[in-house]
């Protein structure tokens, strides 16, 4: 039995998952000539916080190449998104918002 890991980052939709998981466990079931219901599939997610590309966290990297094209675009948007974080029922969701520490 196949037992295939993944790491990737958070933040993908369930539905990519899926999609991920059906095409490995296919490919994997091709390659090695057994079926794809034999072959497990894990999928490992991390934050970006925890992973870095030439000496930099990815969370530092693609948060400041957002905010400075975010800017750009909306140059309210930090007024915005402050006032929406502190409006809206987050935590009775159950979702926690995540401060990257440019607001």
């Amino acid at each position: 039995m196949p037992i295939v890991t993944i790491k990737i980052a958070k933040g993908r939709p369930i539905e990519t998952k899926r999609k991920l998981v059906q095409s490995v466990a296919e490919a994997v079931a091709s390659s090695l000539n057994v079926k794809a219901e034999l072959v497990s599939v894990l999928i490992d997610e991390f934050e970006r916080e925890n992973w870095s590309t030439g000496g930099k966290l990815h969370s530092d990297k693609y948060t400041t190449q957002y905010n400075q094209s975010r800017r750009k675009l909306i140059p309210c948007f930090d007024d915005f998104y402050r006032i929406a974080v502190e409006i809206i029922p987050f935590k009775k969701a159950g979702v926690t918002v995540r401060n990257t520490g440019n607001i």
